[in-house]
């Protein structure tokens, strides 16, 4: 396998909530390394996670797009909920429980990058908005994966 000319790196948000943080994962000709943010209740950031394996080691990435419906579904309801408190009880309590059931229905469109290596699939979470420059990375990185064949 002749050398990258450049390694493969994607930076994303690993959910919703975590907006104001980044996963990176970068692949060059010998590695694949994913850094992924660890949080307290899923907001507060405490450090990161590093996984790394060897490119020999991976059989293949894919991307997996889906919902959680659950999560939409509860959101839905805060929505209603929320709405009808604003406009019969308490405004700031029916503004809270809006836009936290708007937070929870984004929640609920899931975007995961799956590795299959050696050892297992490794699954990674990334926010919904990052689904085209995440699909552009897993197809680079599978591009690279068919050439070492």
């Amino acid at each position: 396998m002749e050398n990258l000319q450049k390694n493969l790196v994607l930076r994303a948000a690993p959910s919703v909530l975590t907006g104001y943080m980044k996963s990176q994962f970068t692949v060059d000709d010998k590695q694949f390394v994913g850094v992924i943010p660890n949080t307290l209740l899923g907001v507060i950031p405490l450090g990161s996670k590093k996984t790394t394996y060897l490119l020999r080691q991976i059989s293949g990435v894919q991307i997996d797009n889906g919902f959680l419906v659950l999560n939409m579904l509860l959101g839905v309801l805060l929505v209603i909920m929320g709405i009808s408190v604003m406009f019969t009880n308490s405004g700031f309590w029916g503004i809270v429980a809006t836009v936290s059931g708007i937070i929870m229905f984004q929640s609920g469109k899931a975007t995961t990058i799956s590795v299959a290596t050696s050892g297992g699939i490794c699954k990674y979470s990334v926010a919904f908005w990052e689904r085209k420059k995440t699909n552009a990375f897993v197809e680079e990185f599978n591009k690279l994966l068919s050439s070492m064949t």
